[in-house]
């Protein structure tokens, strides 16, 4: 699969214009990709005067600065992740979808029995070598009774 260069950012700002009774601002997260932008609320807040704007992070050593810092950070690190996934995936991304992927939008998640039916097979690659012979078909048993159970 062939994949086009793209451009990609993620940036964190803090809207002032919603000011709340604590004085404190939310801050959001912007992604841009290709000159696309689309904007996220991280549910974080922090008084401007805390708010470094250069470096998109909060200024300070309270333990409050700190955990809004790695929380940032972890956004920036999700974002990462999910690009590089897209890129290799569909070939193609938009902020839109990188947006909707941080937030658990359009992924495909499995359901236990799909779940319980890859742990099947990884105990079955797995047969003398971390697991017994004989131990295999309690797997396949406690696949069945739950199965019928889920009738």
């Amino acid at each position: 699969m062939q994949h086009t260069r793209s451009t990609f950012s993620i940036l964190f700002y803090i809207n002032t214009s919603k000011t709340k009774k604590s004085g404190k601002c939310p801050i959001l997260g912007r992604i841009s990709v290709d000159g696309e932008s689309s904007t996220f609320s991280t549910g974080l807040d922090i008084c401007p005067t805390q708010w470094d704007a250069k470096t998109g992070l909060a200024k300070g050593k309270s333990n409050e600065i700190i955990s809004i810092n790695k929380q940032i950070e972890n956004y920036k690190s999700e974002v990462s992740k999910y690009y590089r996934a897209m890129v290799e995936n569909k070939g193609y991304i938009t902020a839109e979808s990188l947006k909707n992927a941080l937030r658990g939008i359009g992924i495909n998640r499995n359901t236990f029995m799909q779940e319980f039916s890859e742990l099947l097979e990884e105990k079955r690659k797995n047969i003398g070598i971390r697991i017994k012979a004989n131990t295999y078909p309690q797997y396949i048993s406690a696949f069945r009774h739950f199965k019928d159970f889920l009738r």
